[in-house]
C-alpha cells in the first residue's frame, strides 16, 4: 500500500512540474491537439503546388538591400490551418514580393507579470512556413508578439513588478528563438516588437541584441512604436542601445495619424508626412525619421503598416474600433480608395530615400476578406494589392 502511494505522490509531482514547465499554447494561433497531423496536411497540400511554378520564382532571392515585404498574419485563421497553407502558397506565387513577415508568439497573464510563457510546438509549423517562404525564393522576418490575457491591454504598456525578472524572462526565450531562427537561415531577426514602455532599459537591450549576435548569422532589427508628441520623437533619440553595433536597423510600425478629416488627394497626403495632424504646425514625420537614422547610423525598416479599407484610414490608422477616430460619433464604413491613396503617398515619399531599407505591408490574412471588409486584411483586396506591387515594382 506504501509503495502504491510513493509511486502516486512520484506521478503528482512529475505532472506538477511538467504542467509548469509546459509552454502557452494560444489556441487563436495554434491548435495543440493532433498539431503534427495537422500541420503535415497543411505541407502535403503546399507541396501539390511546387509542380506549377516557374523555375523564376523557386530561385533563392538575391538581398540587393531593400526589403518588398508582406505581413503573413494568423487572422482569422491559425498558422497550422490548412486554408492557411493555400494562403501562404498564393502570397508567395507573387513575382514582386522579396520577403514575408511571420511571427511567434509570446504570453503574459497581465501588464505586470514578470514572467513570459511560449508554446515549443509553434516551431513545427513555422519551421515549415520558413522552408516553403524560401523554396519560393523569398526571404523571412521573424518577430516576436506578445500576447496579454486582457486584449485591451497593449504590449507598449508593460510595467512589469520587477524588471529584471522580466528581461531575464523574455532574454531566454528570445534568445531561443535568435538560434532557432539561425538554424532556418532567416534572414531578418526583430528583437522586439512594440514595447515603447521598457525601450529606457539601455543594458538590457544591450545584452539581448549582442547575446542574440552570438547565436544569430543574419540581419538583427527591432520595431519601434510611432509617436505623435514631439517628446516621444527625442526619447527615442536618448536610446542609445539603438547605436549598438549589432543591430543592423531600426524598425517602426509607422500608424502615424497623417491627418485630420478625409484626405481628398495624393499631395494632400505625401504633405501630411511633413506637417501631420498633430501640433500647431504638425509634425514632420519624414524629417523624424531621418534624424534617427542619421544619430544612429541605422537604415529605417517599416515593419508593420498597413490602413483598414474605411473612410478617413489615416486619421488613426491604428485604430481597430468601431468609431474612428475615438470619441467621435463617427461609425467606420467600408472604402478602398483612401487607402490606395495613403498607400501610394508612403511609397512616393519614402522610396527613394537612402536611409530606407523598406516596408512589410500588414497583413496578408489565413482567408481572403469577406466582402466591404473594414480590417487590414489585404487579400483579397485587389485594389489595395495592385498598388502595393505597383509600389514595389518602382524600387
Amino acid at each position: 500500500m506504501r509503495y502504491r502511494i510513493t509511486i502516486t505522490a512520484i506521478l503528482i509531482i512529475i505532472l506538477v512540474f511538467t504542467l509548469i514547465s509546459v509552454k502557452f499554447n494560444d489556441t487563436r494561433f495554434l491548435t495543440q491537439s493532433s498539431y503534427i497531423k495537422s500541420s503535415q496536411v497543411i505541407w502535403d497540400r503546399i507541396e501539390q503546388t511546387k509542380i506549377s511554378l516557374p523555375d523564376s520564382l523557386i530561385k533563392k532571392a538575391k538581398f540587393e538591400g531593400y526589403f518588398k515585404g508582406i505581413s503573413f498574419y494568423p487572422a482569422p485563421l491559425p498558422y497550422n490551418s490548412e486554408e492557411a497553407g493555400f494562403s501562404l502558397t498564393e502570397l508567395l506565387k507573387l513575382p514582386e514580393v522579396n520577403a514575408v513577415e511571420i511571427r511567434f508568439f509570446l504570453y503574459q497573464y497581465n501588464l505586470y507579470s514578470t514572467n513570459l510563457l511560449y508554446d515549443t510546438h509553434q516551431e513545427y509549423i513555422l519551421q515549415e512556413i520558413i522552408g516553403k517562404i524560401h523554396h519560393y525564393g523569398k526571404m523571412v522576418c521573424l518577430e516576436p508578439q506578445i500576447f496579454i490575457k486582457t486584449p485591451e491591454q497593449f504590449v507598449a504598456n508593460i510595467k512589469p513588478h520587477n524588471v529584471a525578472m522580466w528581461f531575464t524572462s523574455y532574454k531566454r526565450i528570445i534568445d531561443h528563438y535568435a538560434k532557432f531562427a539561425n538554424e532556418n537561415n532567416v534572414e531578418l531577426f526583430s528583437i522586439a516588437n512594440e514595447n515603447a514602455s521598457l525601450w529606457q532599459y539601455e543594458e538590457q537591450w544591450n545584452e539581448i541584441i549582442n547575446s542574440v549576435r552570438e547565436q544569430y548569422n543574419g540581419r538583427i532589427t527591432v520595431k519601434l512604436n510611432c509617436w505623435w508628441q514631439e517628446e516621444s520623437f527625442k526619447k527615442i533619440l536618448r536610446y542609445d542601445w539603438l547605436s549598438n553595433k549589432n543591430l543592423d536597423y531600426i524598425g517602426f510600425s509607422p500608424y502615424f495619424d497623417l491627418t485630420s478629416q478625409k484626405a481628398s488627394s495624393i499631395e494632400e497626403l505625401i504633405r501630411a508626412w511633413t506637417d501631420s495632424r498633430y501640433n500647431r504646425h504638425g509634425l514632420n514625420i519624414e524629417k523624424e525619421l531621418e534624424v534617427i537614422s542619421q544619430k544612429f547610423q541605422k537604415k529605417i525598416l517599416f515593419l508593420e503598416i498597413g490602413y483598414r479599407t474605411i473612410k478617413n484610414c489615416t486619421i488613426e490608422p491604428w485604430n481597430s474600433a468601431e468609431v474612428v477616430p475615438q470619441g467621435s460619433r463617427h461609425k467606420v464604413e467600408f472604402s478602398e480608395k483612401e487607402s490606395v491613396l495613403a498607400i501610394k503617398a508612403l511609397n512616393k515619399v519614402f522610396k527613394k530615400k537612402s536611409w530606407f531599407a523598406g516596408i512589410f505591408w500588414f497583413y496578408w490574412g489565413t482567408t481572403k476578406s469577406p466582402p466591404r471588409d473594414t480590417s487590414w486584411n489585404i487579400r483579397g483586396k485587389d485594389s489595395i494589392m495592385k498598388q502595393i506591387r505597383e509600389g514595389f515594382k518602382e524600387k
